[in-house]
């Protein structure tokens, strides 16, 4: 029974991310504060809200690409290397070819956020003060796609491996997952302020919260999220769980996903964390067959459970704001198990996880 404490114990460990690191990769000072982007030529730009110049970041180096701008924004590429950019005050989409030259491509009332669509050259662009999503055609045509509804100054725009559309809210801390027919649905709330992006990343969403100072990731499956980095403003660097932000904005997977790089808005700088663990990266239990009520009414209920095999595992519930409010570490045997659950929940929505380290079981419940 030690040994099972034990690993229970490492798995909770690797839940919080406690081999992650993080250390600033440009300091403080280099203008890059918004948008990170990797172009398909392997560069990164960096986009400069406050000063208006886009960037290009090479290991730990910033070249100038532009200073002709206001307000750098949202950056996309076309099949043809083009760059776009938006520049947000003045209203205005610029393009950038192979070879730098820079032209006025199109007008759009604020535009924040821009993303190529999957199948085609046509651009996703975010009107923040309008509450928009327009498409921009490759010949510079533009129509209105989404408004108004739940659109409450889109700014974050990501994909995942299906080609699914997420994107988020800057005023309200929404995301939004868009279906097959356009339709967007709010797939989490995340409360402390401004959104500032979203990105897609080895199964999960991670969106930066501008002004609380935060990094929070999400099932995308469930909309369930953590706090997955940030506290108090701050330029600590070291153990993820201990290191602080200032102003996250930006946010950029790597090419093997194992790390993100951060723009800390107030800072002028980009941060970079590495060593994502797996824990909680995996495909989800197939073969795990829980049964529990979908409404809670007492505060003593259980789980039956049936386990292809023996495992040690992490059981924990987690409220709409991400908080675990229970967790408990358990021995599934093979076969049939039956877990009693003492809690005392609030009435409202609640994510139900269950990991071995290896794959996960969500499952979204109403405590009433």
């Amino acid at each position: 029974m030690r040994f099972f404490a034990l690993l229970t114990s490492l798995l909770v460990c690797s839940l919080l991310g406690f081999s992650q690191t993080v250390t600033t990769l440009i300091p403080p000072g280099s203008g890059i504060d918004d948008m990170l982007f990797r172009a398909s030529n392997g560069k990164i730009y960096g986009a400069g809200f406050d000063n208006g110049h886009l960037y290009v970041i090479d290991g730990s180096q910033v070249s100038l690409v532009t200073d002709t701008l206001q307000n750098a924004n949202g950056i996309a590429e076309d099949a043809g290397g083009n760059l776009y950019v938006a520049d947000h005050m003045q209203g205005r989409i610029w393009k950038i070819s192979p070879v730098g030259k820079i032209t006025h491509f199109a007008t759009i009332n604020r535009p924040s956020g821009i993303i190529k669509m999957p199948d085609s050259d046509t651009l996703l662009v975010t009107g923040y003060t309008n509450h928009r999503i327009y498409k921009l055609a490759p010949d510079g045509n533009i129509t209105v796609w989404l408004q108004g509804g739940l659109l409450r100054g889109p700014v974050g725009l990501t994909y995942d491996e299906h080609n699914t559309l997420y994107i988020g809210n800057f005023d309200n801390g929404r995301i939004l997952k868009v279906d097959s027919t356009g339709t967007p649905s709010v797939l989490a709330a995340i409360s402390g302020g401004n959104l500032g992006f979203v990105i897609y990343n080895r199964g999960f969403l991670y969106a930066t919260m501008f002004q609380s100072h935060k990094i929070y990731r999400i099932f995308p499956e469930s909309g369930l999220f953590t706090l997955y980095a940030g506290s108090f403003p701050g330029s600590k660097n070291g153990p993820l769980s201990t290191a602080t932000f200032n102003g996250p904005n930006g946010i950029l997977a790597s090419v093997t996903g194992d790390s993100l790089y951060i723009s800390d808005y107030h800072t002028k700088s980009v941060r970079l964390i590495t060593g994502l663990t797996t824990a909680l990266e995996q495909p989800l239990w197939q073969d795990l067959e829980v049964q529990f009520p979908s409404l809670i009414e007492t505060d003593v209920w259980s789980l039956d459970i049936i386990s292809p095999s023996a495992t040690a595992a992490v059981f924990q519930i987690q409220d709409l704001t991400g908080r675990i409010v229970y967790s408990s570490n358990f021995l599934l045997h093979q076969g049939s198990n039956h877990l009693p659950v003492r809690t005392h929940l609030s009435a409202g929505v609640h994510f139900l996880t269950i990991s071995d380290g290896k794959r996960r079981f969500v499952q979204k419940f109403v405590k009433k």
